[in-house]
């Protein structure tokens, strides 16, 4: 493809190197927000993907790889919606 990068997601989170020149701080990716988000979305697609590490959250890792499944912003949404009206 002359040299064309392939784009990929990741189901697992990227290795824990943030660019240290912008302030970042994970948004409801955490294994508690993880896990109440695989239980209200019980028809999940399996996670794909290697696992890595998660500096923000050491059980979040753990969290992905017991439960397996991928979930979706939309699934979060009315959580995510209210984050943003505080």
């Amino acid at each position: 493809m002359g040299g064309r990068r392939r784009r990929t997601r990741r189901a697992h989170p990227a290795p824990a190197q943030p660019d240290r020149r912008v302030p970042w701080h994970p948004w409801r990716y955490t294994a508690a927000d993880y896990r109440s988000a695989v239980a209200s979305a019980p028809l999940a697609p399996p996670l794909t993907g290697t696992p890595t590490t998660a500096a923000w959250d050491p059980d979040l890792p753990t969290a992905l790889t017991e439960l397996g499944v991928r979930t979706e912003e939309e699934s979060v949404l009315d959580d995510l919606l209210a984050d943003l009206g505080h």
